[in-house]
Formats: structure tokens, sequence, C-alpha cells
């Protein structure tokens, strides 16, 4: 699935390659301001090539370490693989559309597929077994299976509660998508100190 998804983006890329302008927006300030351009050609593959690469590591991972292929580990990893190049895919999306001449906000789509990339990892992982690649890798999360699964399906409720407040904050009030950005890295970090708070009780 990750190969087709890098595809299409490559097959969008190309079909546009002749409308798009020799210079184009690649990256964005705090303020959401452009502060970089590069070649259309950098625009155009440089992502699909990143999405290429990380898909392939992620393959040979999953072959040459044995505790990722225990359990269910193995489709989970497929299906982090496939929600991070989706969220690859949209930013590529974005980005050539805005080169194209397209009016977005492009720190409000990058708060809300954070929100939705973050609540999908932690639900994927949530009933992972430890390995040395994938998931909330902590001292007291790799010492003990019990403290894994607590942490994982913590982990897995704060981000999806995270991801629905901040929708609305988004959406509805209108906060800062900045503001939105550092809350969801902070249910990205929390579990990691959760682990050990709940080490100390099991």
């Amino acid at each position: 699935m990750s190969f087709v998804i890098i595809a299409v983006m490559l097959a969008y890329g190309l079909m546009i390659f002749r409308r798009v302008p020799d210079m184009m927006p690649v990256h964005w300030d705090a303020g959401g301001r452009v502060d970089r351009y590069g070649s259309k050609y950098e625009a155009i593959f440089l992502v699909p090539g990143i999405s290429f690469a990380l898909t392939c590591l992620m393959w040979f991972l999953s072959q040459r370490i044995p505790s990722l292929r225990s359990g269910n580990n193995l489709a989970v990893f497929g299906s982090v693989t496939v929600l991070i190049n989706c969220f690859m895919a949209l930013v590529y999306g974005v980005t050539l559309q805005i080169g194209l001449g397209g009016k977005v906000d492009i720190l409000l789509v990058l708060a809300m597929a954070m929100l939705l990339l973050f609540a999908g990892l932690m639900y994927l992982m949530k009933d992972t077994r430890p390995n040395p690649v994938m998931g909330i890798r902590t001292k007291w999360t790799m010492q003990s299976d019990r403290v894994w699964v607590k942490t994982h399906r913590h982990a897995a409720a704060l981000n999806i509660g995270i991801a629905f407040a901040g929708m609305f904050a988004l959406l509805v009030a209108h906060i800062s998508p900045l503001v939105v950005m550092a809350i969801s890295f902070f249910g990205m970090l929390e579990p990691v100190f959760y682990s050990y708070r709940i080490s100390k009780v099991l």
C-alpha cells in the first residue's frame, strides 16, 4: 500500500510538472510565511523520494529484527508505514497546490495532520509488544511487558483525546495552530513520564 501511495504522489507530480513555476515554496516559518524557495524538481521529487527511502528502510527492518515479526507487531509496523506515507502525501499535495497558486493555510493543515498522525500512530501501537524500533521505548517499558501495554494504551487514549480537542480548538475556537501543535507534541512526550510513574506502581 505504501508503494501505491508513493506512485500516486509521483504520478500527480509528473502530471502537473509543466504547470508549476520553476521556483516553488518549500518551507514556511512559524508565522506561515514562505521562508525558502526551491526548484520544482525539489518540490516534486524530494518528498516521494523520502517516502520511498523510508518505506524501504521500514521493510528492511521488519525483515531483520525478529521482535518486529512477533504477535501482531508486523501488521502494525506495516500500518504505521502506510500512515506516515499518508501524512507525507498530504504535505506533498498541499505544497504543490500552493505552488500552483492555491490559497491554503499551511499551518492549519499541518496542525490538523499532526493531530491525526499522532493519534493514529498511538492507536495502532496500543496492542504491540516490546521491540527496538516501534513504540514508546523507555527503560521502564522495555523492562516490563505490563508497563509497555499500559503505557501504550494510555498514550492511545491521550492522543485520541488531544486530537478531538485540537480539532475543536482549530475549527471552532480558532486557536493558533502553533498552540495546538505544541499540545500535540505534549501528547507524544507525556507517555514517557507516565511509563516511569506506572513502573513504580506495578
